[in-house]
């Protein structure tokens, strides 16, 4: 094999075998093939097309058994220009794009504030090569923005995506008594580069922008939409037209069941539009269903295999004390009959004291029906307000259904 190879790849390059005929330019007087005279061996050095006095005798080989290898070099040769290009394309070490990224999704508890009783959600990138972890938020706003509450009561409430470190958003929910549960997806590299990319897209400030609507446009169904790009299309697919297991008002109820008086008034003025049944996929306006949703999802990856969506869950902290949010949303009806009862015998009662005509009666009856009034003219007023003039588009068709 070493014969073959020298005669193939001489010190300067490779070089085909000489030409001319060997049987008769090689041969001597008595017919042995392998032996020549000197002026032979100098006439098959000067034949040489390529390297010229650079023969196969120079390298002490015989020109009829390099061509007997010459066969088997080509097949070599053919070998290893096909191994090549794979050595320089994809270097030993270097990891294809995505390799190195783990996805995951945040979902977080409610909080104190009305606004974060619903909960939250967020995407974890978290990157190997330079041992980072970014939060992606689509809840970001600022009570300091221009306008924001002109814009919030007219229902044009401008939200942002941002990116920051995860650990600096994970210390604040636990400051704040808020549980953490994180889902790590189970995705091809390749789509884990393609979220990344989008998200890196998604927090420019020319896309960070965009118009909040509780129920259709919010954090969680931004990510909602993200885990579906994920998966290829096949999230919406399977969610779409699935039953929901309630309604928009049903959903809410569950998270503001512990106050009476918000629970009371956001029903007040939110319309019969939210009372209709809705898909698994309208659900997902709550972080908490698509925690729910994607525990439980597998998808087909491109070589149609059949693969869970998600790996892991991990639990990072558990709030305590706080009211949970209902499973299935309890019968509060009791409650505020029990409130208008109450009101009602107190009314009865002051109109009682002032017809009787004792003293402060008829000055009780008359605060009694004067804040019961205000109350009602405040509520109903606003809620005048937001029916008509507003982009809330939840507290439209407010009336009595048949």
């Amino acid at each position: 094999m070493s014969a073959c190879l020298n005669s193939f790849f001489p010190v300067s390059g490779f070089v085909v075998p000489a030409r001319g005929d060997v049987s008769s330019r090689a041969r001597d007087r008595s017919g042995n093939p392998f032996s020549r005279s000197e002026a032979d061996a100098k006439k098959i050095e000067a034949d040489s097309p390529v390297f010229g006095s650079r023969s196969f005798q120079s390298f002490g080989l015989e020109t009829f058994g390099a061509q007997k290898c010459a066969p088997i070099i080509r097949t070599l040769f053919l070998i290893l220009l096909f191994l090549l290009p794979g050595v320089f394309l994809f270097p030993q070490g270097r990891e294809a794009p995505g390799e190195s990224l783990t996805l995951k999704i945040a979902v977080i508890g409610p909080g104190d504030e009305l606004y974060f009783w619903w909960g939250h959600i967020g995407l974890i990138i978290e990157d190997s090569r330079d041992d980072t972890s970014r939060f992606y938020d689509y809840g970001i706003f600022s009570f300091d923005n221009e306008n924001f509450f002109f814009n919030f009561a007219f229902g044009r409430l401008l939200y942002s995506c941002g990116v920051s470190p995860t650990e600096s958003n994970f210390a604040i929910y636990q400051r704040t008594n808020r549980d953490i549960l994180v889902y790590t997806l189970d995705i091809p590299p390749v789509k884990r580069e393609e979220i990344r990319r989008f998200a890196e897209k998604n927090v420019l400030p020319e896309n960070r922008n965009y118009f909040y609507h509780h129920f259709k446009d919010n954090c969680a169904t931004r990510i909602r939409d993200i885990v579906d790009l994920a998966v290829d299309g096949q999230f919406l697919e399977s969610f779409v037209e699935a039953p929901g297991r309630f309604t928009l008002r049903k959903h809410v109820r569950r998270h503001t069941w512990h106050d009476i008086f918000m629970d009371w008034i956001l029903n007040f003025w939110m319309g019969q539009d939210i009372d209709t049944s809705i898909t698994v996929w309208e659900e997902m306006f709550l972080p908490s269903e698509i925690g729910r949703r994607i525990a439980e999802f597998s998808y087909t990856d491109s070589s149609g295999s059949s693969r869970r969506l998600v790996s892991s869950m991990e639990l990072l902290h558990d709030a305590e004390g706080r009211p949970p949010v209902l499973e299935t949303p309890g019968q509060q009806w009791t409650g505020a009959l029990g409130i208008g009862l109450l009101t009602a015998a107190l009314l009865l009662g002051f109109a009682l004291l002032a017809r009787g005509g004792i003293p402060g009666g008829r000055v009780l009856f008359g605060l009694g029906q004067s804040v019961v009034g205000l109350f009602f003219g405040i509520a109903g007023s606003l809620l005048f307000f937001l029916s008509f003039f507003t982009n809330h588009d939840y507290t439209w068709h407010n009336s009595f259904r048949y």
